[in-house]
């Protein structure tokens, strides 16, 4: 399947849960790793022992937490499928409002993963000290997204991250423009295979016009660095994570780049991006002609 025919089957669906108070806590960093943590508890309640081992569920249809949280067959490269998900945090007031964003055939579990968000909110996250913070949840609603316009890319474009960004070479993180967008083309690969279809994308088109904008492309911003356990953990040895706030400027992408950098709004782009890194607005700056 083309691209652009990926657009007209594509499915994004948002489950948002408001949460009394806690709405100062959505800006850090790892909130976001800690709901999904929560999230996986609640669901492998109702998993299949095999699944919990991580091996292929026997259920028919396999169990939610199978999808949620075990690997799947590779994509380009021998890279394993993304997972079909993100969860986002956003200060609403005072209160905190979480968005778990299903794609493809996670949308049919839109109910199974909604109630084991709750059940995992409820339960609590990991505050440190033996401490739990349980936010209250007030409201939940679902909400199919539109699907991505798809608009001409011929003038310089903007990413501007609302979370860091994240990228590594050898265990070593990194931040490189140019396999930030081929490692898009792998990400948008694998989210079309949970639409039931295989994405065809052209991969020597895509390195070489990767290589052609990465290459002039500009940045402003910094390294972030939290620790997944730590802040809002009991963890006694937190692991330390490194990704890159601020924002990138490429030269006009054109239809390949453009039309996967529109899809990226909703999936993240880089590393880890299920648990909340490389959210961002895609800018088009106005034709100076």
């Amino acid at each position: 399947m083309c691209l652009d025919a990926l657009f007209d089957i594509w499915r994004a669906l948002e489950i948002r849960v408001l949460c009394d108070g806690h709405g100062q806590v959505a800006r850090y960093t790892e909130i976001p790793q800690k709901i999904r943590g929560a999230m996986g508890h609640a669901l492998r309640a109702g998993a299949s022992d095999q699944a919990v081992a991580g091996q292929q569920c026997p259920f028919q249809p396999p169990c939610t937490y199978d999808l949620f949280h075990n690997a799947r067959a590779s994509v380009t490269g021998g890279l394993e499928m993304p997972k079909p998900f993100v969860i986002q945090t956003d200060p609403a007031g005072e209160d905190l409002l979480v968005t778990l964003r299903l794609f493809g055939e996670a949308c049919d579990r839109a109910h199974e993963f909604g109630a084991g968000l709750v059940a995992g909110l409820r339960a609590g996250l990991e505050a440190g000290g033996g401490r739990r913070l349980r936010p209250r949840v007030l409201a939940m609603e679902q909400v199919a997204l539109p699907v991505p316009v798809r608009r001409p890319m011929n003038t310089p474009v903007v990413l501007n991250f609302l979370t860091p960004v994240m990228q590594s070479r050898a265990k070593k993180p990194i931040f490189d423009p140019v396999s930030l967008l081929t490692g898009l083309g792998n990400r948008i690969t694998g989210m079309a295979r949970w639409h039931g279809v295989v994405l065809e994308l052209d991969a020597a088109e895509l390195k070489a016009d990767a290589a052609r904008i990465g290459g002039l492309a500009q940045h402003e911003g910094q390294d972030d660095h939290w620790h997944r356990g730590g802040r809002f953990s009991a963890a006694k040895v937190p692991r330390k994570q490194t990704g890159r706030c601020g924002w990138l400027r490429y030269p006009a992408p054109g239809d390949l780049i453009g039309r996967l950098l529109q899809l990226g709004v909703q999936t993240h782009i880089g590393a880890k991006c299920a648990a909340g890194p490389g959210r961002y607005m895609l800018g088009l700056e106005a034709d100076p002609g």
